[in-house]
């Protein structure tokens, strides 16, 4: 015994990559000859107890050379691996199976859970942008568990339906819910599928890409256990900056002079708002200061656990986060809880089981943060916030200081994902598996909308005497809703080898059945607010409502696959889909997809010519894919029932059936048709890798309704028709550099995404004004009059072409574009272009010294544009206030103004739509920035961990634009965002711990 205990001891230190210093996470260390092992942890470190005479130790990772070093003694092994150049055996998750990097035909971009984690955000998809050539996304609200990105891949190709990607998680397609709420501590990998070679296996389904993620999963070796933590501030991005009152109220002033009106305020009024003697009379109220919190506090926990032996295999994960937000009874919890298994029952059957649950928990005020930042941008500084005996205060009928603290909404969510997989492989055909595959899913959602009543205050300064305005009565809205999701799979697969020859195939049957239901009631009119239940609401007030829903796919799946030599790779994929959108004869599509490879670094003669070139791969491809997400029934006749007509003695309104759209039997599913041109390649050993795609697609049958006027006596509307025709084409590129100096290593990283679509056919009046037609143009692209300055002069007016409304000196001018000496409608044109980028970029840098680590991102987007309007543009619009930007505005003596002329009221030339409020929405971020201490293995053994890492980073730290007013991301198409009725983007700065056991 004692010789043994002599014998046992243990071995940590760190695996990297050769060359670059990468740390390389989940590397198996095994000591040889035994099952005994473990696996590195994020920060590439290891600690082994081990025992025995002359023990060896094998380090094995997926796409690097298996190395054995002998212990001899050594109480801290660091090593390098070297890549398998030649192999490039990195695994690539792909539809339905995983490839070879080396060996990929069609258009993939994938991110590690390292680059999601680095983010501070609640929502992974605002860790995405920027990171993955082809996604562009687009936050436009800030608001906590409402806060995701607009994913788009390859920009927007249709308008006549979603443009959304399908999501995919391990393996199965999931609602809109599964993805954006996972713990990214849960997560291995995100790729997105971006050709149709890499996307028609999903058919139906894919023409706007796949988004596919893949979690983690447990591996042979000793029980790693791992603990993270983080503390995050969260403040608004950009608040528009409005004027206090004394400056209000001098361009106030200013404007009644400029309409011949007497002067609202006297110098009186005027030196008591700059002074603030009496601020319940002439107050200076900074309402987003009154309203809002500095800062809400973020907080994220997450707990795992992984291992196994070669029989079984786990990951156990829990996490835990709470986002506060800037408005009072605004807050997100998500509790989120992963098991993932993995059995192998006998040498050829294998067995898993992952079982996933979340809990979303938001709370919300009863006002909507979007009308609650209205009234912000809204309510002038010479109102009273709170008076100085503490009532609050009255403008217009509202307070959005005092209305978050009445009444709530609380939106709960429960989550539940589950697969079951078992496969066999058939012993009789080497190479040949089955796989059968059963997912379920499933939602409830409560939602409560408690209003309760309260009064704002009018202030009579000369009877000091205060006035209650009550609101209305209490009232109480409820509902509950489910869905579930059914989806079975059979795969047949297989794959061999045949001397140079690789041949693989699969063969699948997947179908999918969902169904949903929700009851809802409300009660208005309580006589008390103690108790906000049903039951306690007027039983004279109430209304109660409930629906169903049920949807089936089902769908067959072909692969086939063929390399020689590693060096030619062909590919063709087909689905054969059928959707219950569509009619019985148009109901099941064939989608095909054909792509091949070239890796002409393995050619002798290249090999030999240029030896500075580890890889090169030039790769093409072609396929259609379909979009059925354009509305259901619309093969059938429908009928709504609502209140249809008056009857009896006291005109009752009485529900009936009225018709909808007529129907259109011979509808069907968009189809895009869509190439691919892509060359990668890495030069001397990795320090510069490329890759650029050239890509182009066609979406044709778009669902759109024809230009022609029918009367009213005919009762329907025209029905839906798949007539649209819209192109997209675009290049991506990906740059990287990777370099080790002795101890210290460095990573770059830039790519940059240009998108550009065009509506080829879209059905529009003959007489429509050329100018205005959307075929031909980019989708939602501006149009309005061309601004060409402002007036200087009432001569300059005399001689100008007619304005569309009277005007004066410091008014806008508008180009007369036909030249017929009037501004009208024909005078309207294309300007600037849509709300959606043409150009997303980003780039990484990252470096490693000893514990030290530091990286940082920045992201952009280009050729976009915001109209703004309203309260973000236009002084005192709908009796609101003023931006400091409104002080350069048009004067005699200041005629190079940004800013029209005063008024109390915006004019009606000077509001109408133009390329005057049409702004630069292009940016550059400082997206991500952290810096973190890894402590030595030498100290963190001493204390039982096998890591220990400090860090702090920040999201969201610096933004370069020119729109200046509002965050550039979140002006979007609808009316409340351009006037900045939106909650706002949040800046992020964190500090936390990771710890390994």
């Amino acid at each position: 015994m004692l010789s043994i205990h002599a014998l046992a001891q243990t071995v940590n230190g760190r695996v990297t990559a050769a060359g670059n210093g990468e740390l390389l996470p989940g590397v198996s260390v095994i000591l040889k000859g035994t099952t005994q092992g473990t696996t590195t942890d994020n920060q590439g470190r290891y600690t082994l107890s081990i025992s025995g005479s002359n023990p060896t130790l094998v380090f094995s990772y997926i796409g690097y050379v298996r190395e054995e070093v002998m212990v001899n003694g050594q109480k801290t092994i660091d090593l390098s691996l070297k890549e398998d150049t030649k192999a490039l055996s990195e695994v690539v998750v792909v539809g339905y199976g995983e490839k070879q990097k080396a060996n990929l035909t069609g258009s993939v971009a994938t991110v590690k859970t390292r680059e999601i984690v680095q983010a501070p955000v609640a929502n992974i998809s605002n860790a995405l942008v920027g990171r993955l050539p082809g996604l562009i996304a687009v936050q436009s609200n800030g608001e906590p568990g409402s806060d995701g990105s607009n994913l788009l891949i390859r920009g927007v190709s249709t308008f006549g339906s979603s443009s959304s990607p399908l999501v995919v998680i391990d393996g199965i397609p999931r609602p809109d819910y599964g993805f954006s709420q996972i713990d990214p501590n849960e997560i291995e990998t995100i790729s997105i599928l971006k050709d149709a070679a890499s996307a028609a296996v999903f058919g139906v389904r894919g023409a706007n890409g796949v988004i596919l993620v893949t979690t983690k999963r447990g591996k042979a070796g000793k029980t790693n256990l791992t603990f993270s933590a983080r503390t995050d501030w969260q403040m608004a991005t950009r608040l528009p900056k409005y004027l206090d009152s004394y400056n209000m109220a001098l361009l106030l002033n200013e404007g009644y002079r400029n309409e011949g009106k007497p002067e609202l305020y006297s110098a009186d009024a005027l030196e008591a708002f700059k002074t603030g003697s009496n601020p319940d009379v002439y107050p200076n109220t900074d309402w987003a200061k009154v309203a809002l919190r500095p800062s809400a506090p973020q907080q994220q926990y997450n707990i795992s656990a992984s291992g196994g032996t070669e029989k079984i295999r786990y990951f156990i994960s829990a996490g835990h986060l709470n986002q506060q937000g800037l408005l009072e009874n605004n807050q997100f919890k998500r509790y989120n809880i992963r098991s993932n298994i993995d059995a192998n029952m006998t040498n050829t059957t294998r067995l898993t089981l992952d079982l996933s649950g979340r809990i979303e928990d938001r709370r919300y005020p009863y006002e909507d943060a979007n009308q609650t930042f209205w009234f912000l941008n809204r309510n002038r500084p010479t109102a009273v916030a709170y008076y100085s005996n503490g009532l609050p205060g009255n403008y217009i009928g509202e307070n959005p200081a005092e209305a978050p603290k009445h009444g709530y909404k609380k939106d709960v969510r429960n989550v539940f994902q589950s697969i079951a997989t078992i496969a066999q492989q058939l012993p009789f055909v080497p190479g040949l598996s089955l796989k059968g595959v059963v997912a379920y899913d499933q939602q409830f959602r409560t939602y409560s909308a408690w209003f309760e009543p309260y009064s704002l205050y009018n202030y009579n300064a000369t009877t000091d005497t205060y006035t209650a305005l009550p609101t209305g009565p209490a009232s109480l809205n409820q509902t509950f809703d489910q869905i579930w999701n059914l989806t079975t799979e059979a795969h047949l697969n297989y794959a061999q080898t045949f001397g140079k020859h690789d041949v693989s195939g699969l063969f699948l049957f997947t179908q999918t059945d969902t169904r949903s239901s929700n009851l809802g009631a409300t009660r208005s009119n309580y006589t008390q607010t103690t108790l906000d239940q049903l039951f306690a609401g007027n039983d004279a007030f109430q209304t109660n409502t409930g629906s169903a829903d049920q949807r089936a796919r089902r769908g067959f799946v072909g692969r086939v696959s063929y390399s020689y030599n590693n060096r030619y790779l062909f590919e063709g994929n087909f689905r054969y889909d059928g959707s219950e959108n569509f009619p019985p004869a148009t109901r099941w599509g064939l989608f095909p997809s054909f792509s091949a490879g070239w890796r002409i670094s393995e050619e002798p003669f290249f090999q030999k010519a240029l030896t500075t070139v580890d890889f090169l791969k030039i790769r093409a491809s072609w396929g259609q894919l379909g979009n059925d997400a354009i509305g259901r029934f619309k093969f059938l006749s429908t009928y709504y029932y609502d209140r249809g007509y008056v009857f009896g003695p006291d005109a009752q309104q009485v529900k009936g059936l009225r018709q909808g759209e007529l129907p259109n039997q011979n509808i069907t599913w968009e189809k895009a048709t869509s190439s691919n041109v892509g060359l990668e390649g890495s030069l001397w050993k990795g320090k510069l890798g490329f890759e650029i795609d050239l890509f182009y697609k066609r979406t044709s049958n778009i669902l759109t309704k024809r230009s022609l006027a029918v009367p009213a006596t005919l009762g329907a509307q025209l029905p839906f028709e798949n007539t649209g025709i819209m192109d997209n084409k675009g290049v991506e590129l990906v740059l990287t550099h990777q370099h080790r100096i002795g101890t210290f290593t460095y990573n770059l990283r830039g790519n940059l995404t240009f998108v550009q679509n065009k509506v080829v056919f879209k059905d529009e009046p003959a007489d429509k004004n050329p100018n205005i037609r959307e075929t031909g143009r980019s989708l939602n692209q501006f149009f309005g009059y061309r601004a060409l300055g402002l007036f200087q002069s009432q001569e300059e007016i005399d001689n100008a072409p007619k304005q569309p409304n009277s005007v004066k000196p410091g008014d806008i001018r508008y180009e007369d574009i036909n030249g017929d000496g009037k501004i009208d409608s024909k005078d309207v044109v294309q300007i600037g272009r849509s709300t959606v980028p043409q150009l997303i970029y980003g780039f990484s840098a990252g470096a490693q010294y000893k514990g030290f680590d530091l990286s940082i991102f920045f992201q952009g987007a280009g050729r976009v544009n915001a109209y703004v309007d309203y309260e973000a543009a236009w002084a005192f619009y709908n009796s609101g206030k003023a931006l400091e930007s409104h002080l350069n505005r048009w004067t005699p003596t200041n005629p190079n103004a940004t800013y029209p002329r005063m008024t109390t009221q915006p004019t009606a030339n000077n509001t109408e739509t133009s390329s005057y409020w049409l702004k630069d929405a292009s940016y550059l971020r400082l997206k991500n920035l952290e810096l973190g201490y890894t402590l030595p293995a030498s100290l963190s053994t001493k204390a039982r961990l096998s890591t220990l890492r400090v860090f702090v980073s920040g999201q969201n730290i610096l933004t370069f634009d020119k729109l200046k007013v509002l965050d550039p991301e979140g002006p979007g198409n609808s009316a409340n965002s351009t006037r900045g009725g939106f909650y706002p983007q949040q800046k992020v700065y964190a500090v936390g711990i990771n710890v390994g056991f």
